[in-house]
């Protein structure tokens, strides 16, 4: 052990690759082209938005970096977004705006799952909006989100569900709650994804949604240097 040589250039953080102003970055370009083309899908289905529910898009709780999010995944979006903001609110050296919707391609992210970690890739954008309507929401998993994690979804009942041997997380899409839309309330007319308690949640004495949210992520902020 008193031998070992330790590189200080070796650290843990994501490769980033960010998007030049020059047009024939072949990144660019096909992400580009990817992003025109989900969106032209999307206009030849009913209008769909990110937090409706209308069975397109699902939502469940995650940790990137010491940051919670609540992520939406869309079965048709070929690459996973984030935020410029949201990258930045994770990340040591943030990420400086370049003039472009497309900022930059980060890689080798890690995403916490209650017990699960994935380690997956970013296309970060400065506003998602031409693509992800209502609200500009900050983290949006895709197509390769799901080959990584091999997540299960059901569009009709609005469940989203990762599987281990040992254990499972699955979540409930946001519902709108419509007394207090009908109030005017919009702030509290929606309510987050709901996890939802398997059998070997009940036998391990959870007795509810909450408990078991608040255990997943209990010591992480306990975490030191060592």
């Amino acid at each position: 052990m008193n031998n070992l040589e330790f590189d200080d250039e070796l650290v843990d953080m994501p490769l980033v690759s960010p998007f030049p102003h020059s047009e024939n970055d072949s990144d660019n370009g096909e992400v580009l082209n990817e992003l025109i083309e989900y969106e032209n899908v999307r206009m030849l289905r009913q209008e769909s938005a990110i937090n409706s529910f209308d069975g397109d898009d699902l939502a469940f709780q995650c940790m990137i970096g010491f940051r919670k999010f609540v992520a939406y995944f869309d079965p048709f979006l070929p690459i996973n977004i984030i935020t410029r903001k949201a990258y930045n609110t994770i990340m040591v050296e943030g990420l400086e705006s370049i003039g472009k919707n497309l900022v930059a391609i980060v890689r080798d992210i890690y995403v916490f799952l209650g017990n699960f970690t994935y380690i997956t890739d970013f296309v970060v954008l400065e506003d998602i909006g031409e693509f992800i309507l209502i609200n500009k929401t900050k983290v949006v998993m895709g197509k390769p989100f799901r080959k990584v994690t091999k997540l299960e979804y059901d569009c009709a009942k609005g469940l989203i569900s990762f599987n281990r041997i040992f254990d499972n997380y699955t979540f409930q899409m946001p519902r709108t709650i419509l007394r207090f839309k009908r109030w005017g309330h919009v702030s509290w007319s929606k309510i987050p994804p709901i996890l939802v308690l398997s059998q070997r949640d009940l036998t391990n004495g959870f007795k509810n949604a909450y408990e078991k949210n608040k255990f997943m992520y209990k010591n992480c902020m306990n975490l030191g240097p060592e």
